[in-house]
């Protein structure tokens, strides 16, 4: 579902349904760690013409983005700590799923048009809500246990271009 720029303002809606699997060497269909099985996206965004022949633009857009969760596989709780790291059930490959994902995405840019040459700077930020995303395990050396490794990273991004 997408609204054109007109007015300043544009919307798309958009939405996946999907099946990512594999077959192993021994011939059984698994999940793969990106069968997320769907994802929806809604982006929004509001463009100001600026400057004495409103040949600037200043734009202002936000993402939101539902997930499926990432899939892992099960641990092999007894080996992985003799091992001191993780040591997964390679017979049972992805069949565990995550919870789904919601992210929000922002940017924010200022575009300076001149005849034969533009220059644009932009700030991006990324995970603006600090939705955690699951990354395996990893052995714990104090406790002596393995815990689940979960970051949840805000990542903002300042760039600027010149295009000619």
């Amino acid at each position: 579902l997408e609204k054109s720029i007109s007015k300043g303002y544009y919307y798309l809606l958009t939405g996946s349904l999907f099946k990512s699997r594999y077959t192993g060497g021994d011939g059984i269909w698994r999940d793969t760690r990106y069968n997320r099985n769907y994802v929806v996206n809604f982006l929004i965004g509001k463009e100001w013409q600026l400057g004495r022949r409103h040949q600037n633009t200043f734009s202002l857009n936000t993402r939101w983005s539902l997930q499926g969760g990432s899939r892992y596989s099960p641990l092999e709780l007894t080996r992985s700590l003799a091992a001191q790291a993780p040591v997964y059930e390679e017979t049972k490959a992805f069949s565990l799923q995550e919870k789904p994902m919601f992210n929000v995405h922002f940017t924010g840019s200022y575009r300076i048009n001149r005849k034969f040459l533009s220059h644009e700077i932009a700030l991006k930020i990324i995970n603006l809500t600090r939705q955690p995303d699951f990354n395996g395990f990893r052995y714990n050396m104090i406790t002596h246990s393995m815990d689940r490794d979960v970051s949840a990273i805000l990542i903002p991004n300042l760039s600027y271009k010149i295009e000619f």
